[in-house]
Formats: structure tokens, C-alpha cells, sequence
């Protein structure tokens, strides 16, 4: 899949690594950044969910393709202990959309 394909289809910039300097991009991400504060995971979820529902079906043929679709959660925390919950009804519509959720959780103690 071309990536400027993808770019198009989902209208959002690309992001991503080359492996070396002036070569094709190995990999590629499109990527919405939310701001979590003050905010539940789940209603960020939700917002994420609204934002690329319009797009499902793109979606899902890309994935039918091969590619990798997921959210990806960065948790950081002043905790060393974190509780995730997602309800049943977003884990549903994510999967309905044929997305991962991803999660990765940072320590990074008490200043």
C-alpha cells in the first residue's frame, strides 16, 4: 500500500522513520494527539472513535490488506500501581472499526 494513499484516504498527515538517511520510509504513522488531563480515558477513546468512525470502511479495507490498525495509549504516571478499565461498549466500537488498542505505561515518579 502506498502511503500517500493511506494519507488520503484517512486526511491526516503521516508521520514515521526511515531506516537510513534519504531512504524510503520503512514504516508509517498517522497519528491524533490527545491532551488527557482532566479528561477519562474512556471519553478519549470516544473522541477517537468519532473522529475515524466516518472512515470505517477505509479502514477496514486497509486492514483487510495487511496493514495494522491500532490505538496506541502512552500512560504516564506518578504511581507505579495504574488501573486501566475500558467499558464494554468502546472496546466494542473499536473493534468494530478492526482497531487494536495498544497500551504503554510510564513510570515516572513523584518530582
Amino acid at each position: 500500500m502506498e502511503p500517500d494513499v493511506v494519507t488520503q484516504l484517512m486526511r491526516a498527515a503521516r508521520q514515521g522513520r526511515a531506516e537510513r538517511r534519504m531512504a524510503p520510509f520503512r514504516e508509517g504513522l498517522w497519528v491524533y494527539s490527545s491532551k488527557g488531563e482532566g479528561r477519562s480515558l474512556e471519553a478519549q477513546l470516544d473522541e477517537i472513535i468519532q473522529l475515524v468512525r466516518p472512515r470505517s470502511e477505509k479502514i477496514k479495507e486497509l486492514v483487510a490488506q495487511g496493514m495494522r490498525a491500532d490505538v496506541f495509549v502512552g500512560i504516564f504516571s506518578d504511581d507505579a500501581n495504574v488501573t486501566i478499565s475500558i467499558g464494554p461498549l468502546i472496546l466494542e466500537q473499536l473493534a468494530d472499526l478492526a482497531l487494536r488498542l495498544e497500551f504503554d505505561i510510564y513510570f515516572v515518579g513523584r518530582s
